[in-house]
């Protein structure tokens, strides 16, 4: 399996190429610039590109990007390696063909298990890259999507100043049933009071005041 690294810090990718070469089924290879690596993947034609997202000139997404359009490296594999797990570099990430997103701190096991991953055919994204996945699709779906009917009706009851209580009553339902309606909103939302519910509901129209 052949391997390109990209980074532009020595220390990290050597570090990084080190470890890979202990792997007998690895051959790897390593360039500090996105214009170095794109010519080497040109010369190598590797299974697998290890990208980091922040560097000089040329980053990570133009590399990406280059290698995704070049016809002679269809068979080129790309995961990105890099510190920045923000929502913004992996939505960028995805939508210029990424097949896997590991962060710098993820541990060798999970770094080797998304190359063969990746390598057998497969996405592979760390669990921590999977949970801002997560966050994102949450936020561009509709808003009425990501609720069941009853919790709909817990968040406009809330947005009436109803407590547990009196949710519970006008519903028909235990309080507790209300209590785990709610825990499951705020999961949703990634928020943890009945104030950022309503704020979210008035801002998103699931009310109408």
């Amino acid at each position: 399996m052949k391997i390109l690294a990209v980074d532009d810090h020595p220390v990290f990718l050597y570090g990084l190429t080190s470890m890979l070469s202990r792997y007998a089924q690895f051959e790897v290879t390593q360039a500090q610039s996105g214009a170095s690596a794109l010519k080497i993947a040109k010369e190598t034609h590797p299974d697998i590109v290890l990208v980091d997202l922040i560097m000089p000139e040329m980053n990570g997404i133009q590399l990406i990007t280059a290698i995704k359009e070049d016809k002679d490296l269809v068979q080129s594999h790309i995961i990105v390696l890099s510190s920045d797990g923000s929502e913004q570099a992996i939505t960028q990430a995805i939508q210029a063909g990424i097949d896997g997103f590991v962060s710098k701190n993820a541990s060798e096991q999970s770094i080797i298990e998304s190359i063969t991953t990746v390598y057998d055919g497969y996405q592979y994204f760390g669990q921590d890259i999977s949970t801002t996945i997560a966050r994102i699709k949450d936020a561009t779906a509709a808003p009425d999507s990501l609720f069941t009917s009853r919790e709909l009706e817990v968040i406009r009851l809330s947005c009436e100043g109803m407590i547990y209580k009196e949710i519970a009553n006008a519903m028909g339902i235990a309080q507790r049933t209300v209590e785990s309606y709610k825990r499951s909103i705020f999961q949703k939302l990634g928020v943890d009071t009945t104030v950022k519910v309503v704020l979210y509901a008035i801002k998103h129209g699931l009310v109408r005041l």
